[in-house]
């Protein structure tokens, strides 16, 4: 709960962002986030400790500012992942803070399906990091479809969705690091 206490400090960047998703620096143990890397209105911000506890976890808009500056120099030593989100990509940084210092970095970026409805088909365009993605279809009385898809890099596919019953569906498209959903109407 301490941990807590003596959180994070926010303040508003000047106009020259780093072109990086999340900048650190050695000596002064802060997490710089810039705003020019991403498309979407709305950034969701989050930073866990090792132990899974949450130290910070707001939405920010994106077009208020350049960029925030997180303080981290109260934080007790040890392992904190921070993850950025938005509608397009996930960006995971963990970090290592030993003795008021950020000695160690890794910066892992995710993108997320792109779904597009398309009246009679549904057009799903993803970059898996693994290759691997898996394709449902439900509604209210259960999967309908279902498709695994391994060592597809991209992965590009038009499905044809004239078979299914009238009726409200939800249309998933996941791997192991992201997932998109949207509602159709049939």
């Amino acid at each position: 709960m301490k941990t807590l206490i003596c959180l994070l400090f926010t303040v508003n960047m000047m106009a020259s962002a780093s072109p990086d998703h999340i900048s650190t620096f050695y000596y002064d143990p802060s997490v710089t986030i810039s705003f020019e890397n991403w498309k979407g209105k709305d950034l969701h911000v989050k930073i866990v400790s090792e132990e899974n506890e949450i130290i910070f976890n707001d939405r920010l808009n994106t077009r208020k500012s350049d960029g925030v500056k997180y303080n981290l120099r109260n934080l007790a030593s040890g392992k904190y992942m921070i993850s950025l989100e938005d509608e397009i990509k996930r960006v995971e940084e963990t970090l290592i803070l030993f003795d008021g210092k950020i000695v160690e970095k890794e910066e892992k970026v995710y993108f997320k399906p792109m779904i597009t409805d398309m009246g009679d088909r549904v057009k799903i365009n993803f970059l898996s990091n693994s290759g691997n993605a898996e394709v449902k279809i439900f509604n209210q009385d259960g999967v309908v479809y279902e498709e695994v898809f391994e060592g597809a890099f991209p992965l590009m596919r038009y499905f044809n969705l004239t078979a299914l019953n009238p009726g409200e569906y939800t249309l998933t498209v996941s791997d192991e690091h992201t997932s998109k959903a949207i509602r159709i109407k049939r």
